[in-house]
């Protein structure tokens, strides 16, 4: 694959997922919300929610800006791997 066609298949990736990660953040508020009925060290899992979402957008956005399209990419993916915890302790409990 060339080199644009990376880069453009990059950007249309990033985009796609940047507004889903936005709409996650309303559902996030709502979970939020609840989590403290739960337990305190649930409701402080939950509320590190938004810290992934930032540090993931950044860092996605300076690899991609840096022509690493690879890395872009996987950075991308690193909020999921916050609903795979988060599945695997509600299964826990």
């Amino acid at each position: 694959m060339d080199k644009t066609m990376a880069r453009r298949l990059t950007l249309i990736w990033l985009l796609m997922s940047e507004a889903v990660l936005v709409c996650s953040l309303l559902l996030w508020y709502i979970g939020f919300v609840f989590s403290f009925e739960i337990g305190w060290m649930f409701a402080a899992f939950v509320g590190s929610y938004p810290i992934f979402v930032i540090i993931s957008a950044v860092m996605g956005w300076r690899a991609f800006k840096r022509t690493v399209y690879r890395k872009s990419l996987l950075w991308s993916l690193f909020p999921f791997v916050w609903y795979i915890i988060l599945n695997i302790l509600l299964w826990i409990e």
